[in-house]
């Protein structure tokens, strides 16, 4: 997991400007420029994230399981889907430019 990925989701729990858990997020997706998602969320989540034609957000499937993720949002419990809602364009289009040479 990059540094990056890191100081993204750091810096949005810290101003609270970021949903936790399927629900959330796909109720707020429209508001999204961010969705990261673990190797735990399910299929379907993913499917209906991808069909929503409304929201312009990138989706960033991290290699690290729900657990991890909760971690690493400093949290003591599973996350296994976080939007955010404020990120930088300039983090934003290194994160995207990390993950097309990552084959992501």
């Amino acid at each position: 997991m990059s540094k990056l990925i890191a100081k993204i989701v750091r810096n949005a729990m810290a101003s609270n400007s970021c949903r936790i858990g399927s629900r959330e997020v796909l109720k707020d997706i429209n508001n999204a420029k961010l969705i990261i998602c673990s190797r735990s969320v399910s299929r379907d989540v993913v499917e209906r994230l991808r069909s929503n034609g409304n929201s312009s957000a990138y989706i960033y499937n991290i290699d690290k399981n729900s657990m991890e993720l909760g971690r690493l949002c400093g949290k003591p419990f599973r996350i296994s889907i976080i939007s955010v809602m404020d990120v930088s364009k300039e983090d934003l289009d290194a994160l995207i430019a990390e993950a097309n040479t990552q084959g992501r």
